[in-house]
């Protein structure tokens, strides 16, 4: 892991390369139906950096300001703070267009200040996207990350946040725990952690034997208490490689993670192949390939209880919720479709009565 925040932003690394993508390939269609509902829409980037990394690759603000520019561009305002001067200026030069038509504010702050100070509007009115991807933890904590995942139903609310799990790590101090040499310094980590986490409850877990993605799934579990739906990505180098990162979305809306589930898989099973295939005949091919998954089956029949008729959509996000990355929503929906058939176990009402199955078609067991 890059050990100062210059390193980071020297070059684009493969970890860097796949949350991007996420998060380009989720900005897209989120702005682009965010955009018939008239709201301004907020765009907050509470780590932005410079902007373009020093070997030439494109940051995560450039990103949003290009993909609200095409998908919505008299709708939107974007903040992007950085603690850092430096990245600030150039951040500011790089954006000055956007900023001298008011579509762009960048600010020289912390994260923690600029979440404290969201206004009034931003928490009852705007549709908000906060992005936190912090050069460590410092700026997440839960404390300040709460209002916003308390904003008002009416009102659309997306959080993307990146965890860094040898941050994790390091907090945690459990070696140091194990082997009895905890000090003054150790007690201060962990106060951090369990202040971004949101509890101690990360102690029982990794003071005991338990891995990061337990304390991750127990934090996505504390998310969904105010955000119905929350799911998470690793992200990491190759197969082999430790994992760098959690990619963790929260939404109010289904949509969001059936989008993320295709996304995030797709990210993820790319770079896996990548790595996998690099220097070898078989890198440049495609890691898509077709695949029987009769698992599928048992999984939905066992989601159906007698007499229950959800929609094909409603059916397919609560499967994605119990398996989140693992199947496309096509395979689900091809499961769906086969189990739907003459001799198959379900059957389905054709509200919108166009003689096939949809989304809006109702699912329920024979």
């Amino acid at each position: 892991m890059p050990t100062t925040e210059e390193e980071f932003f020297s070059e684009k690394r493969p970890w860097s390369r796949m949350k991007d993508r996420i998060l380009g390939s989720y900005l897209t269609p989120y702005l682009a139906k965010l955009a018939h509902l008239g709201r301004r829409i907020l765009l907050v980037d509470a780590f932005a950096g410079p902007g373009v990394f020093a070997d030439g690759s494109t940051g995560s603000p450039v990103m949003f300001c290009e993909v609200a520019e095409k998908q919505a561009p008299n709708q939107y305002r974007a903040i992007f703070v950085n603690s850092d001067a430096a990245s600030h200026q150039a951040l500011s030069t790089k954006l000055q267009p956007l900023i001298q038509q008011h579509r762009v504010a960048t600010v020289c702050g912390s994260a923690g200040d600029m979440l404290r100070n969201l206004g009034a509007t931003a928490l009852t009115k705007d549709t908000l996207f906060l992005y936190l991807d912090p050069f460590g933890l410092k700026g997440c904590e839960f404390s300040k990350i709460e209002p916003i995942l308390k904003r008002p139903q009416s009102v659309s609310t997306e959080v993307l946040i990146n965890i860094s799990v040898p941050t994790i790590d390091r907090l945690s101090t459990k070696n140091a725990i194990a082997t009895g040499r905890a000090t003054g310094q150790t007690s201060s980590l962990n106060a951090l952690l369990t202040e971004v986490l949101g509890g101690e409850y990360w102690k029982d877990i990794l003071w005991k034997g338990g891995g990061p993605e337990d304390v991750i799934a127990e934090y996505c579990a504390r998310l969904r208490s105010y955000l119905p739906y929350v799911a998470s990505c690793p992200v990491r180098e190759s197969e082999q490689t430790a994992i760098k990162y959690f990619m963790i979305l929260c939404s109010r809306h289904e949509d969001a993670i059936d989008l993320m589930n295709d996304i995030m898989r797709a990210a993820y099973q790319e770079r896996m192949h990548e790595a996998l295939t690099d220097g070898t005949l078989f890198a440049g091919t495609s890691w898509k390939v077709d695949r029987q998954v009769p698992e599928l089956d048992r999984f939905i029949v066992q989601k159906l209880s007698p007499g229950e008729r959800p929609s094909r959509k409603r059916l397919r996000i609560a499967l994605i919720q119990d398996h989140f990355m693992v199947y496309s929503n096509s395979e689900w929906n091809k499961a769906i479709g086969r189990l739907c058939k003459k001799n198959g176990p379900l059957d389905f009402d054709d509200v919108r009565k166009t003689g096939r199955l949809n989304d809006e078609s109702l699912i329920f067991l024979k």
